[in-house]
């Protein structure tokens, strides 16, 4: 029975480490399913914590309910208050690959950075929150292996496999017969299920732009000739001609009118 109770303490020992927490930074202490109803696991977590362990909610339904809430968010059928569940991946995973004659590094991109990586180093942290998608990026030119495992088989419960599983990468070599810039993406999922979703290929071409010629400059505008103006004080006066009406004669021929004769 004591390494039971060893084995019962090492979780929530880990627990609090993995949280960055001290004893006296914790208030209370909830206790929920069947098994803590026994007087030796309450006797045992109220000694190593220092603290009485509290009963406020059903241990028999708090597990079921708060299943039964997760699902009523999920689903698109029903409308529940929403509530913010952040889940991690408990466990390390680093990915290894086949052997390439050009380089044993890869690229890892997540959220707009970039940062290399050797052969087995770790893609998905410890506590790495889910959903979780990175981008791998090779140089390869033939088809290659991508591996996954836990990074640390110490963290493992006894009797469980490292190796996660193993995923071929189907690669074309690019038509120089030079390796090609080959992206793969992996992620894990929300109930930590390590996928590879896709692969692709990309070539880089080399487009050299046309040179554009600068448009020569326009030549300023000469100064344009005015026509003479007769200076002023002279006294003369240039007067537009004024054209005579048609079938009558000139103003200077023209008979002086006869006054009327009034009576």
């Amino acid at each position: 029975m004591g390494d039971l109770l060893v084995r019962l303490l090492e979780p929530c020992k880990k627990a609090v480490a993995d949280a960055k927490f001290t004893f006296d930074q914790i208030d209370v202490i909830e206790v929920v399913g069947s098994a803590t109803r026994s007087p030796l696991i309450l006797n045992a977590l109220k000694e190593h914590f220092g603290k009485e362990p509290q009963r406020t909610m059903n241990s028999e339904e708090a597990v079921s309910k708060g299943c039964a809430l997760m699902g009523a968010m999920l689903s698109p059928n029903f409308k529940v208050r929403e509530f913010a569940v952040v889940d991690c991946s408990p466990y390390p995973i680093s990915l290894s690959w086949s052997p390439s004659p050009t380089a044993e590094t890869m690229e890892v991109e997540e959220g707009g950075e970039t940062t290399a990586t050797g052969k087995g180093n770790v893609v998905f942290t410890e506590h790495n929150v889910l959903p979780s998608t990175k981008m791998l990026t090779f140089m390869r030119s033939a088809t290659f292996d991508i591996s996954a495992s836990y990074a640390d088989d110490a963290k493992l419960a006894p009797g469980t496999p490292s190796t996660i599983g193993l995923a071929s990468i189907a690669v074309t070599a690019a038509a120089n017969g030079e390796a090609s810039k080959v992206k793969v993406k992996v992620r894990l999922d929300t109930n930590g299920i390590l996928s590879v979703d896709s692969a692709q290929s990309v070539e880089e071409i080399e487009v050299e732009e046309p040179k554009v010629e600068p448009a020569p400059a326009a030549a300023p505008a000469a100064d344009a000739p005015m026509p003479d103006v007769p200076p002023a004080g002279d006294g003369a006066t240039a007067e537009a001609p004024t054209a005579e009406p048609a079938g009558q004669p000139p103003a200077e021929n023209a008979k002086p009118a006869e006054p009327e004769k009034v009576c």
